[in-house]
This record gives structure tokens, sequence and C-alpha cells, in this order.
């Protein structure tokens, strides 16, 4: 699976994931602090996971946590609360949604 299609993944239907293709069209060239400045917390985890950067993963739940008046502390907590997995080689297709 390509980097942008697993950041703006927004769901999984078999072996195909399903891409937000409005939102990577938009913000495909942002980086992991502009799009977690931009509070696109989903998109902002999913690069830092692809990116294997867990120094970008803790400022990612530090500003979540700012925000929302929340106490995460692991990785896991903030994955299982955005909805967001670990990238797979089981998923061989994309649908891109307009």
């Amino acid at each position: 699976m390509k980097r942008e299609d697993y950041i703006f993944c927004i769901g999984y239907q078999g072996d195909s994931a399903i891409v937000d293709g409005q939102a990577k069209r938009q913000y495909a060239k942002a980086s992991v602090d502009e799009l977690s400045g931009k509070g696109l917390f989903k998109f902002a985890l999913c690069a830092a996971l692809y990116d294997k950067d867990e120094a970008a993963v803790r400022r990612i739940i530090e500003q979540y946590n700012a925000l929302s008046g929340l106490s995460l502390k692991s990785r896991e907590e903030i994955m299982r609360l955005l909805g967001v997995t670990e990238p797979s080689e089981a998923i061989t297709k994309t649908v891109v949604i307009k």
C-alpha cells in the first residue's frame, strides 16, 4: 500500500482500502506536524505510523490530549480512539472515493 493511500484511508472492504480522494489531493504534501496542526489527527497518526516515527506519534498524542482534555498515554490508545490499524500487506487494492 502506498504511503498516501494509507494516510488517507478511511476504511477497508475485504482486501481493498477505501481512500478519501479529496483529502489526499488537498493534503498529500502536508507533513505530520502540519496535519496534526490542522486537527487532522487520524491522517497525521497514519503518516507517523507509516514512517515509523515514534517521536511524531508522541507529539500527536500530546497535541490531542491538550485539545481534548484526555490523558492518552500510548500509541495503542490513540490508534484505538481514532480507528487506525497498522499498515498491512493483506491490502492489495485501493478504491479512491472522490
